[in-house]
């Protein structure tokens, strides 16, 4: 395993205490320097004290939704980050969050396998820049 992933830093955003435990391993499992976060507020904070290279969050949240954080994440300087969002729901409206800046919309808990595809393109993208 490529020790420079660990160098790689995943905030996961998500109130689903057991999924947020699962994502977590799933990506230590992958190399990932993994953060947690419960809802969008504690992103932010997470956010502001560490330098995060990717946000994995999810959408329907309380406190601040994964739709607020992300709307505050590219559109400040905190910019640059890749955000994948993901839901449960299928009424989500997909296009506006892509026409904010996620990268992508998966689909819980059918579509969190592809997770660390994503975050993987992103540190490729990273490492080459």
């Amino acid at each position: 395993m490529d020790k420079r992933r660990f160098e790689f830093k995943v905030l996961v955003v998500e109130d689903d205490s057991f999924l947020i435990d699962t994502l977590e391993s799933m990506l230590i499992d992958c190399g990932y320097n993994v953060f947690k976060a419960g809802d969008g507020e504690e992103a932010l904070e997470v956010l502001h004290k560490e330098v995060i290279h990717f946000v994995v969050s999810d959408i329907q949240m309380p406190r601040k939704s994964g739709y607020e954080l992300l709307s505050e994440i590219k559109s400040s300087k905190l910019n640059k980050i890749d955000v994948l969002m993901m839901t449960g729901f299928s009424d989500i409206p997909k296009e506006k969050l892509i026409d904010l800046g996620a990268i992508a919309i998966l689909s819980k808990p059918e579509e969190l396998v592809e997770i660390p595809d994503y975050v993987e393109t992103s540190r490729a993208k990273h490492i080459s820049v």
